[in-house]
Parts: C-alpha cells; sequence; structure tokens
C-alpha cells in the first residue's frame, strides 16, 4: 500500500533528523542479500548505536536536502533503492562490522558514505572500514609512550644486577681465600 503526502513527510522528517544527528553514514546495496541475513545485519548494527533504513531514492534525497542545505551527494543521483546505515556514536565500527558482514555475505556492498560532511567512494569506505579501532589505536599509543620508560628502567636494573653480581663474585673470591 502506498504512503500518504503526510506518511512521506513524516519520513522525510525523521530521516533529516538521522541525518543531522549521524556522525556518519554508510550507503549499502544489500538488494540481493536474504531476509535473515538482513535482519542479523540489522541486530548487529543496534549494537554499534547504528539505524540501517531503506528508501527510495526520491525521499532520500528529499530527507538529505533538509538536512545538509543544497550539498549534492552523488551516491543518492545512482539508480534504485538507498539503503543508509546511519552511525550515532562511533564514525567506524558500524562500517567495519558492515565489511565484516560483507565478506560472509558476498551479496553485500558497501558503496559509498559520508564522514562528517566529507562524501566517499567505495574504496575510501572501505579504507575506512579496515582502519583499526579506536581501542587499538589508543592501545598502541599508549605502548609507545611507555616503551621509552620501560627502556629506561631496564637500563637501571641492568646496572644495578652488574653491581650485585660484581659484588657477588668478590664476595665469593673473598670466601675462598679464606
Amino acid at each position: 500500500m502506498p504512503k500518504t503526502k503526510v506518511q512521506k513527510k513524516e519520513l522525510i522528517k525523521d530521516i533529516a533528523s538521522n541525518v543531522k544527528k549521524a556522525k556518519s553514514i554508510a550507503f549499502i546495496d544489500c538488494s540481493r542479500l536474504e531476509v535473515k541475513n538482513v535482519t542479523e545485519l540489522r541486530k548487529g548494527l543496534k549494537k554499534d548505536k547504528a539505524d540501517m533504513k531503506v528508501l527510495k531514492k526520491s525521499l532520500m534525497k528529499l530527507a538529505f536536502k533538509d538536512a545538509k542545505g543544497d550539498v549534492k551527494i552523488e551516491y543518492l543521483e545512482t539508480a534504485g533503492p538507498k539503503t543508509a546505515v546511519f552511525c550515532y556514536e562511533d564514525e567506524v565500527a558500524p562500517v567495519r562490522n558492515i565489511y565484516l558482514f560483507s565478506r560472509k555475505h558476498k551479496t553485500l556492498k558497501l558503496q559509498a558514505g559520508i564522514l562528517g560532511d566529507k562524501q566517499l567512494n567505495a574504496k575510501e569506505i572501505i579504507a575506512l572500514a579496515t582502519l583499526p579501532s579506536k581501542q587499538e589505536l589508543l592501545a598502541s599509543v599508549v605502548g609507545s609512550i611507555a616503551a621509552p620508560i620501560s627502556g629506561f628502567v631496564g637500563v637501571l636494573s641492568a646496572n644495578l644486577r652488574s653491581l650485585v653480581y660484581v659484588l657477588s663474585e668478590v664476595s665469593k673470591k673473598l670466601k675462598i681465600k679464606n
């Protein structure tokens, strides 16, 4: 049953608010994906605080126009219904999960994205998805900061160890002479 104008306006308003709240948006092609797999993907995205919406191209364009003004989004110019994933908290985690999901289900394709005000093509969005997680990057930074300190502690303890070894050998020689 077709939607009424009032329903379409509400839908456009809802999508526009999602666009404004989202830190990043990924556009995917899940048209050939089985329903059970789409449901599984949606559940995974909910855990990452992300929403997935499938709309007609014209409604999606109107929603983006309401949210971002007259910014032309190239991906919305292509034919067919559009699936958008709105990432609200972490910009990368939902995109990474979509990428990993697409590795298992070859019919799912990452097609484009938006990060802040920058539009990303398929290669760029996949590059974003393959970046290390925020926790991995923080661990790397902490490790880089801690490495010189632990090296310094190792050098100082080596000097003390050497001193103890020398004193031990001297005491052994003195015991042998006595």
